[in-house]
């Protein structure tokens, strides 16, 4: 009763992972395709923040 309590579940899907599985930065997955589709889901976008073109014409005015 306490191993099903304290078994390991994936990270995308839930389901309880039996043998070693696979772990990325913590989290563990049951398949490579649960782990490739969790970290599309939580990417995080690294380009920055661009202002819309409206805005950016109103801070720096074109004269």
């Amino acid at each position: 009763m306490l191993k099903f309590l304290t078994a390991k579940r994936c990270a995308n899907c839930g389901r309880i992972i039996r043998g070693k599985g696979l772990e990325w930065r913590g989290k563990h997955f049951c398949s490579k395709r649960c782990k490739r589709e969790y970290r599309e889901k939580h990417r995080v976008k690294r380009k920055g923040i661009f202002l819309p073109r409206d805005t950016f014409d109103a801070i720096y005015g074109r004269r």
